[in-house]
């Protein structure tokens, strides 16, 4: 459920995105959010194709990144799809 929050007062934090209004002007910052998200240790060799918990701990770190599918929805895609094990950056 939704709810009218006024923004006047004080910033609003929804789904990480903190959202503040002042002078007329709206402003995003998602610092806090991503500073929290901590970082997981992947062993192997950097080309070895990641599996089991490995696997889910990278896809979960970049799910925890949010707003990189406005820039890199290519890397949401492939570290999501069924029966992806790795990805190289270009």
């Amino acid at each position: 459920m939704k709810e009218w929050q006024d923004l006047a007062k004080e910033p609003v934090t929804f789904l990480g995105v903190k959202t503040t209004y002042v002078n007329y002007v709206f402003t995003d910052s998602m610092a806090e959010y991503v500073q929290s998200i901590n970082h997981a240790e992947i062993y192997g060799k950097p080309d070895d194709p990641l599996q089991g918990k490995q696997l889910s701990t990278f896809r979960r770190l970049v799910m925890q990144l949010r707003p990189a599918h406005l820039v890199m929805p290519g890397f949401l895609y492939v570290t999501s799809a069924p029966g992806s094990t790795s990805f190289h950056m270009l």
